[in-house]
């Protein structure tokens, strides 16, 4: 996952649960067609999580429910809540303290 930083997507970390199987199988389907070979992040990825990463177009926004940040800037205990439809991605807002362009 990434959020907004500036005019660039910040990495945030990997989100594993709240996923329904029906709706993974559905998300593998759609974002099939937006893989891209790196990251669209400004920042490193830990190899720990760009070990088996598949990397897509940054074009689709979802909901993560999360308890705060870590020290290195990724969620804790994210949680998947569902796409939102209804916003693009340059609509998002920024990660907290930071402002959105």
């Amino acid at each position: 996952m990434a959020v907004p930083r500036g005019l660039e997507l910040h990495y945030v970390g990997r989100v594993g649960t709240g996923f329904k199987d029906a709706e993974l199988a559905q998300l593998t389907a759609r974002l099939r067609h937006m893989t891209r070979k790196l990251p669209p992040t400004d920042n490193e990825i830990p190899t720990s999580d760009a070990k088996d990463a598949h990397w897509v177009r940054p074009a689709l926004v979802g909901r993560v429910a999360y308890q705060g940040f870590s020290e290195h800037g990724r969620y804790l205990s994210p949680v998947w809540k569902g796409w939102l439809q209804d916003k693009t991605p340059s609509e998002v807002a920024s990660l907290p303290g930071e402002e959105a362009h």
